[in-house]
């Protein structure tokens, strides 16, 4: 019996009766495991070299499992621990011991590995990370790669900012900041029906249709990492950040300009809209938790 039922049987006076009691339940004596020595906090690049796991059980033998919980960041060998990193992200990755005939099933706490790009990585679209989470400035929390140098056939092109060169996109277009390139070249999509923005937003490299202009501290970040990302052209870039209305030194205000940046010496000023510059495509994301 397994929990202290009364036992009953037939019994006859004079009678003699005899019985054995067998353990049907017994408690499975319970167990923990714990990965790398009982913690593991650690942050890794991207394209560095994986760690493979190790893990211990308190009691007992078997067979451990390893399973990943973020399987776009990161996989893992079930029986080996040797980990895989796809992107940046949270690496979440758990082990299990099964139960057997003595001790109950282990399982540890999730283990939690960051995953970081450096400048130069390649990104998700197949281009360079050029801008992280951590880049004084940015306050979106994403990462912005630049399309390769291969983009265009190798050789950026040039275009004048707009098809229209004498009249003002407006405020959605006057985003100067990090983060707000897209923006600004969504607002010049709708707007002029050919022109920088327009180039770069037809861009769909790694298969991905949110590639855009960059605004005028995004192109200036890229301008300040040229040599490490690569291919570009000693000459002038368009930003997608149009003239804000009496910003000093502007000739015209934001019905005729706009910024462009200087590569590779760096800096921006006031150029109308008709003139042809640089173009470069680039996209931000966000680091997969």
């Amino acid at each position: 019996s397994s929990g202290g039922s009364a036992i009953s049987f037939p019994y006859a006076h004079g009678q003699t009766a005899s019985f054995t009691l067998y353990a049907q339940w017994t408690a499975l004596s319970a167990r923990t495991i714990s990965i790398d020595g009982g913690s593991y906090s650690a942050t890794y690049n991207r394209y560095a070299a994986a760690p493979t796991l190790t893990s211990t059980a308190s009691a007992g033998s078997g067979t451990k499992t390893y399973t990943s919980s973020t399987t776009t960041v990161c996989t893992v060998g079930a029986a080996t621990g040797t980990v895989a990193f796809l992107t940046a992200g949270t690496c979440s990755i758990v082990v299990e011991i099964a139960a057997d005939d003595t001790y109950a099933s282990a399982t540890s706490s999730a283990i939690s590995i960051s995953v970081t790009y450096a400048i130069g990585d390649t990104g998700p679209g197949g281009g360079k990370i050029f801008i992280l989470p951590s880049t004084a400035g940015n306050s979106s929390g994403n990462y912005f790669e630049a399309a390769p140098t291969s983009w265009n056939g190798g050789a950026d092109p040039t275009r004048n900012w707009c098809n229209i060169t004498n009249g003002a996109v407006g405020a959605s277009a006057q985003g100067t900041t990090i983060g707000t390139g897209q923006g600004n070249s969504t607002a010049i999509g709708a707007y002029c029906s050919s022109g920088a923005a327009v180039t770069a937003r037809a861009y769909g490299g790694g298969g991905l249709s949110d590639w855009f202009l960059p605004s005028e501290d995004e192109l200036e970040a890229l301008q300040a990492v040229r040599a490490t990302i690569g291919g570009f052209e000693s000459a002038t870039y368009w930003s997608s950040s149009e003239i804000v209305a009496g910003r000093a030194g502007a000739f015209a205000g934001p019905t005729r300009e706009a910024y462009p940046v200087h590569f590779p010496t760096g800096g921006s000023n006031l150029w109308y809209k008709y003139q042809t510059y640089h173009v470069r495509p680039v996209r931000m994301f966000a680091p997969i938790s």
